[in-house]
């Protein structure tokens, strides 16, 4: 994303570079950046994110709206991630309580940063129409790798692995491709549909294992409609398909929309809880295909068909616990869905399964699957799962980000050396080891220059580096406005710069490639172990 001010405008607020500049920058900030915020660029950026952030319920949402996006992204600095929506779909929509997700293994503290605030993973057990879609994508990422390197990839991939499927992900053709499937396999009902989309259809075939040649379209819609024919075929890729696709043999198409998913799994059990009351009978967990039947002409009586409807139509609006127990017929419907309806009167206890984790050795849903069942299946109702989009006090924090960052950039363009120190301002009183540190390259640049370490020096051990720098920084003080501005000085100041903040770039701190800091080389597996430390 380009900076919206022009360096006109930055040289209105900043007045002067260099030294100079930042004496004028730091005794005056709060001001210079209030007037800032008023720049009709950045006003109206602003004024769009309040009044829209409120409609996102998923990551596809925020996605598909660039000008939310790129706010949001701007706000904590990540505006080199601008155009990796792929990279960014994963930080927001994995569950951080797993060691392994992506904004967990990142060295960059600013990407878990924005998985806590805007991560839209609607509970740690999400939906199986989204896992499906998810899965697609992995065995395609993972065919290429194999293909690549000629390695096996286990069910649970190798560090380096999966950090080398991560950088195919964001490879502009195949990030194209990815996107493409994601929005086109949601509209797949019938093995004649794979076959009509040839892009769709290959994706699918190089997930499952084929390279080229691929399998003829009418071989694989025989396959996808006739379970027989598939299993004469002899081939384990077809079985892979199979499962693939096995929705289709449900007659139904993919939710790829969690939230949906999930209400979409309510009104199943609704139907199901409400047929087995009416009609005194017993089902089986897996029914046949004629009991099927049965439910899906229950589901279409006008009665029920109207409660569906309207528990529908209520859980758009739902945002809490609360508002579901306020809403006397989605409070009912949700309670017939997971055969709760004798704990009508206790709200108390609906309330703390809903609010509590799942998992939680005080939450009822510790002792009774059917309380389980509700907190996992009704997790877009908890602010855990749900960042409070509408919360002014959240949007507020979001906007603030914003300005600084946007401030910073507009000053990166009259002189990238004050941007780095405004940058230093903000980020070093976080930092409590030199590893956090020589993680970021723009601290980096920023520290050597104010502790008067070389350009030379990167060329040294990690740990080495890490005692010089503990030797010359007193970490104590990061958060003395005082101490810092000595610092500021010193960078500013020294004729030996590490680097230019020109190239500011989170993305560049993720994977260590040549930029900011080319000098130093720090890899992903490196700064993945700094991270440990």
């Amino acid at each position: 994303m380009q900076v919206t001010s022009p360096v006109a405008a930055a040289a209105a607020f900043v007045g002067s570079t260099g030294l100079p500049g930042w004496k004028l920058l730091s005794g005056d900030l709060d001001r210079r950046m209030g007037m800032f915020a008023k720049d009709p660029y950045v006003s109206r950026e602003t004024q769009y994110f309040r009044e829209n952030i409120g409609k996102v319920r998923t990551v596809d949402d925020l996605m598909k709206d660039r000008r939310l996006y790129d706010y949001a992204i701007n706000a904590y600095g990540l505006d080199s991630m601008s155009n990796s929506q792929a990279m960014m779909r994963k930080v927001l929509s994995e569950d951080l309580s797993n060691p392994a997700a992506t904004a967990n293994r990142l060295s960059d503290p600013r990407f878990k940063q924005i998985a806590q605030d805007f991560g839209m993973a609607v509970g740690s057990n999400r939906s199986g129409d989204v896992k499906r879609v998810e899965s697609f994508i992995d065995a395609y990422v993972t065919a290429l790798y194999q293909k690549r390197t000629g390695e096996n990839v286990g069910k649970v991939p190798l560090p380096s692995q999966t950090e080398a499927m991560d950088a195919i992900r964001e490879e502009p053709a195949i990030e194209a491709e990815i996107e493409y499937f994601r929005s086109k396999i949601t509209d797949v009902g019938t093995p004649a549909d794979v076959r009509a989309d040839k892009r769709l259809m290959t994706f699918a075939l190089t997930g499952a294992g084929w390279d080229k040649p691929q399998p003829a379209a009418e071989t694989v819609e025989r396959a996808l409609s006739d379970e027989a024919f598939r299993d004469g075929l002899a081939d384990e890729r077809w079985e892979t398909l199979g499962t693939f696709f096995s929705f289709l043999d449900e007659g139904r198409k993919l939710l790829a929309d969690p939230i949906r998913a999930m209400v979409k799994d309510v009104v199943g059990r609704y139907v199901r809880n409400s047929f087995e009351l009416e009609t005194g009978r017993t089902l089986p967990k897996v029914v046949s295909e004629q009991l099927q039947k049965e439910l899906d002409a229950f589901a279409a009586k006008p009665v029920v068909k109207e409660q569906i409807a309207q528990f529908e139509k209520a859980a758009q609006e739902l945002e809490s616990p609360a508002d579901l127990v306020a809403n006397p017929k989605a409070y009912k419907f949700v309670l017939r869905a997971y055969d709760l309806d004798s704990f009508s009167r206790n709200t108390t206890m609906i309330i703390e399964t809903l609010v509590e984790p799942s998992d939680s050795v005080t939450s009822p849903a510790h002792f009774d699957q059917r309380f389980r069942d509700m907190a996992e299946g009704m997790a877009f109702l908890s602010r855990d799962s749900m960042p409070p989009f509408k919360d002014s006090t959240f949007i507020d924090k979001v906007v603030e980000g914003y300005h600084r960052w946007s401030f910073e950039a507009s000053v990166g363009e009259m002189d990238s050396n004050l941007r780095t120190a405004l940058f230093a301002q903000r980020t070093l009183p976080k930092i409590t080891s030199p590893f956090g540190i020589l993680a970021d390259t723009n601290l980096t640049s920023f520290v050597f220059g104010a502790i008067g370490l070389p350009t030379a020096a990167s060329g040294q051990d990690i740990d080495k580096l890490a005692d010089m720098i503990k030797g010359k920084l007193d970490f104590d003080r990061l958060d003395d406005p005082a101490y810092f501005d000595e610092l500021a000085n010193r960078f500013l100041a020294s004729s030996s710069g590490i680097a230019s903040a020109s190239s500011f770039s989170p993305a560049l701190t993720m994977f260590g490639s040549a930029g900011t800091m080319s000098t130093v080389g720090l890899d992903i597996g490196l700064l993945l172990s700094i991270q440990g430390n």
